[in-house]
């Protein structure tokens, strides 16, 4: 079976992220390099931005841009510039799928550029299957208003010429035509109808990819509703407008008779519409010329003020890192003062222990010689008392020695003293001690 690829085909901001993400759950295989999420897709792009590079040079090597509307003619381009796109598109395709049998591709751009698509994928055998996603066109334009800021009227310019392209080169190829509205409101319904339209088979129906699915599909996210066209167009614009809606509900339908006359009011309008196209755009890149030389002119104000606010800046910046060095000094000089003031006060801390403890003393050795002059008093006192008492005794001892010394005078000259004085030297010898007997 041969390698199939969905192309999903669809104007900026009309669902096509969401369709391509809801596939690959499916089991179609996403690109290698996928677009980073942000504020204006929060659930991912599921678009390869390689791709996405590679089809704004090839764009731009055309002429043209996203976001204009001229017929792209790429026969026109240098054979070689061309054959150099060819080669690289086919580098890119195994890049970013390599042989998986069933991939998806999206981005808008592809919508100008399907017939490149189709050529270089049918030259490699791959059968191709694309899936047309519409949206209310002014809901597009509030949308594309809120991200890029183009009026009302360009945003419906760049509509027109990518869903006429879209389906005019791939009107020969099992196809799908879906709404936006409907992806959202019963997915399950448009993926089944994709398939039975284009041929594909799902390869992964688990209640898990089911539930990933659900969970991209959310209503909250569809910004912008209208629910009723503007009356305030230009009516050929209108016109346009209405014919394409109406020739998309008709496909939709995919029956031979409303097919047929799909096929008719697209086709009228895209004459209608190649006749003005070219003047209408060739305003916008006037008016865009202009704007860029205006831009032009004010980035070159701005470059000088830019050159002049950086030899500012530089000029502040070498005063900055010279406040820098002469901060690191005080901080260094802070830092030592710290140290010291911390030193001065462990000493004055140590002195003023030393001072209580030297105060204590002092009032303790106060206390003690207050104690010693107390008992120094007390000591003269009694000194006193034993001064008066021992004067007292001596007197008495002196009267009493001389008593003693008159009667002992009175003995000595008595008869009695006489008498026994032999009695005296007897005890005298007796009391003398006696030479011991040797052993």
């Amino acid at each position: 079976m041969p390698r199939q690829v969905i192309l999903v085909l669809g104007m900026h901001r009309s669902g096509t992220s969401l369709l391509a993400g809801a596939l690959a759950h499916l089991g179609a295989v996403a690109p290698r390099t996928l677009m980073a999420a942000n504020e204006h897709n929060p659930l991912g792009y599921w678009e390869s931005s390689a791709f996405a590079d590679f089809h704004d040079r090839l764009l731009a090597a055309a002429g043209t841009a996203w976001d204009l509307w001229s017929e792209i003619s790429l026969d026109a381009m240098d054979p070689t510039t061309l054959a150099s796109f060819e080669e690289e598109f086919r580098t890119l395709l195994g890049q970013e799928f390599g042989a998986a049998p069933l991939v998806v591709v999206k981005d808008p751009r592809i919508c100008r550029l399907v017939r490149f698509w189709i050529q270089q994928l049918e030259a490699a055998a791959i059968d191709v299957r694309p899936v047309l996603i519409g949206r209310n066109p002014f809901e597009v334009a509030q949308s594309l208003f809120a991200r890029d800021g183009l009026s009302r009227e360009h945003a419906l310019f760049l509509w027109l010429r990518h869903v006429l392209d879209a389906e005019r080169f791939t009107r020969e190829l099992p196809r799908a035509v879906i709404q936006y509205a409907d992806v959202l409101s019963d997915w399950r319904s448009v993926v089944r109808h994709i398939s039975s339209t284009t041929g594909v088979t799902w390869r992964t129906m688990t209640p898990e990819c089911l539930a990933k699915i659900d969970s991209l599909v959310q209503p909250a996210l569809r910004h912008h509703l209208v629910e009723q066209s503007p009356l305030d167009l230009p009516p050929l614009l209108a016109r346009w407008i209405t014919d394409v809606e109406t020739a998309f509900r008709l496909l939709a339908t995919d029956t031979g008779g409303s097919r047929e006359q799909a096929q008719r009011l697209l086709d009228e309008v895209r004459q209608s519409f190649e006749t003005v196209a070219p003047m209408l755009e060739a305003v916008v890149v006037r008016e865009r010329h202009r704007t860029r030389c205006q831009v032009d002119a004010s980035v070159e104000h701005a470059r000088q003020q830019l050159q002049a606010a950086t030899s500012e800046t530089l000029s502040l910046r070498q005063q900055v890192t010279r406040i820098d060095a002469d901060r690191c000094r005080l901080l260094e000089r802070l830092s030592q003062l710290g140290q010291d003031h911390a030193a001065l006060q462990r000493q004055v801390a140590e002195l003023a222990a030393v001072r209580d403890e030297l105060h204590e003393r002092a009032s303790h050795v106060e206390r003690h010689a207050e104690q010693l002059r107390e008992h120094e008093l007390n000591l003269l006192s009694e000194l006193d008392r034993l001064r008066q008492w021992s004067a007292g005794e001596v007197a008495g001892l002196s009267a009493r020695a001389a008593r003693a010394e008159k009667e002992v005078q009175a003995l000595r000259h008595s008869r009695t003293w006489r008498w026994t004085a032999p009695l005296r030297a007897v005890a005298s010898v007796l009391a003398s001690p006696r030479d011991e007997a040797p052993d």
